[in-house]
C-alpha cells in the first residue's frame, strides 16, 4: 500500500555508515515486527458498522458522531500507512546497503508536505477574505448609489414642486411679469434638464459597475465550482489506487513473510555453524597455549639444570672431588686429575 504523501529526492544526501552485521539483523528483525504489528493494526482498525435503528431523539448527534469517527479512522489509517511505508523503505535499504537514508528522506518529505499544506490553507484563507471584501464593497456601493438615486429623485420632485408653484404664481401675476416669469421658467427647466441628464449618466455608470461586479462574482463562483469537481475526480482516483495498492501490498507482505522464515532458518543454521567453529577455535587455542607453557617449562627446567650442574662442577673443582681430585706430584706439588 502506498501513501499519498510524496517522497522528495534530496539534493545532497549525507553519506551513511553501515551497521555491523549482527546489529543490522537485530534492527531488521525489529522493523519487521513493527511492520507486522502495523499490518495487524490495519486489519483491526476498521469503521464499526452502525446500527440500522434510527435514533429518533438524537439524529443530529448520531450523524456528527458518525462523521467524527469516520474522519478519525481515516486519519489513523493514513498515519499507519505512512509509518508502514517509511519502515518498509528503511528495511529494504538496510537489507540492500546497510544504511537508513530513506528515513531522512521521509522526514524531509514530511516537512515539505506540511509546508505545502500550510501554504495552501493560507492561500485559501486569502481568497475567501478577498471574496468577502469584494462582496462587502459591492453591498456598500449598492447602498451608496441607492441613497444618491433617492436624493436625486427627491431633488427632481422638489424642483417640479417649485416649477408648479412658479407656474401658478405666473398665472396669477401674468399681466404684470409674464416676460420675467417666462424667463425664469426657461432657466429653471434648463437647469433641471442638465441636472437630470447628469443624474442619468451617473446612474448608468453605477449600473455598469454593478454589472461588472456581478460578472466577476459569477466567474469566481464558476471557477470554485470547477475546482471542487476536479478535487472530487482526484479523490475518486486516489481511492481506486488505494484499493489496488492494498491488494498488492498484502501479496508482498505474504511473500516477505515466507522469505523471512527462510532467512531465519538459514540464520539459525549459520549460528550453529558459528558456535561449532568457535568451539574448535577455542580448543585449538587452549592446546597451543598448553604446548607453549610446556615448552617454556622445559626451557626453564633445562636452564635450571645447567645452572645446578655448573654450580656442582665448581664445588667439585674447588673441593677436588671426583674427576677433579688433586694428586701429589713427585716434587710435592699437587695436581688435578682430569
Amino acid at each position: 500500500m502506498t501513501s499519498n504523501r510524496p517522497v522528495p529526492a534530496l539534493g545532497h544526501p549525507q553519506k551513511m555508515t553501515s551497521f555491523p552485521m549482527m546489529d543490522m539483523i537485530s534492527v531488521c528483525t525489529v522493523l519487521e515486527d513493527s511492520l507486522d504489528q502495523l499490518s495487524i493494526l490495519g486489519y483491526i482498525i476498521n469503521p464499526a458498522p452502525y446500527s440500522t435503528h434510527k435514533n429518533v431523539q438524537w439524529p443530529l448527534i448520531s450523524d456528527n458522531l458518525k462523521k467524527i469517527q469516520a474522519e478519525n479512522i481515516k486519519k489513523v489509517h493514513s498515519d499507519r500507512q505512512y509509518a508502514e511505508d517509511v519502515i518498509m523503505g528503511m528495511l529494504n535499504e538496510l537489507e540492500d546497503s546497510g544504511s537508513f537514508l530513506s528515513l531522512l528522506q521521509a522526514v524531509e518529505m514530511e516537512k515539505e508536505r506540511k509546508d505545502h499544506f500550510h501554504r495552501a490553507i493560507e492561500s485559501e484563507k486569502e481568497g475567501r477574505n478577498k471574496t468577502e471584501l469584494l462582496q462587502k464593497q459591492l453591498d456598500d456601493i449598492k447602498k451608496e448609489k441607492e441613497v444618491e438615486l433617492q436624493n436625486c429623485n427627491e431633488l427632481i420632485a422638489h424642483l417640479k414642486d417649485q416649477l408648479q408653484e412658479m407656474i401658478a404664481k405666473t398665472n396669477m401675476d401674468i399681466k404684470y411679469a409674464k416676460k420675467d416669469t417666462d424667463l425664469q421658467i426657461y432657466q429653471t427647466q434648463k437647469k433641471c434638464s442638465i441636472s437630470e441628464s447628469n443624474l442619468q449618466q451617473n446612474l448608468k455608470s453605477i449600473q455598469n459597475k454593478i454589472d461588472e461586479e456581478i460578472r466577476t462574482h459569477t466567474e469566481l463562483e464558476n471557477y470554485q465550482r470547477q475546482y471542487l469537481q476536479e478535487l472530487e475526480v482526484k479523490l475518486e482516483h486516489w481511492m481506486e489506487k488505494y484499493d489496488k495498492d492494498v491488494d498488492q501490498k498484502e501479496k508482498e507482505i505474504k511473500n516477505m513473510k515466507a522469505a523471512r522464515d527462510k532467512d531465519l532458518a538459514l540464520l539459525q543454521t549459520l549460528a550453529e555453524q558459528y558456535k561449532e567453529h568457535e568451539r574448535v577455535i577455542i580448543e585449538d587455542r587452549l592446546e597451543k597455549e598448553k604446548a607453549r607453557q610446556e615448552k617454556r617449562q622445559a626451557q626453564l627446567e633445562l636452564k635450571s639444570t645447567i645452572k645446578i650442574q655448573a654450580w656442582w662442577r665448581g664445588i667439585m673443582v674447588r673441593k677436588g672431588l671426583g674427576p677433579y681430585k688433586r694428586a701429589k706430584s713427585k716434587k710435592g706439588v699437587p695436581c688435578i686429575i682430569n
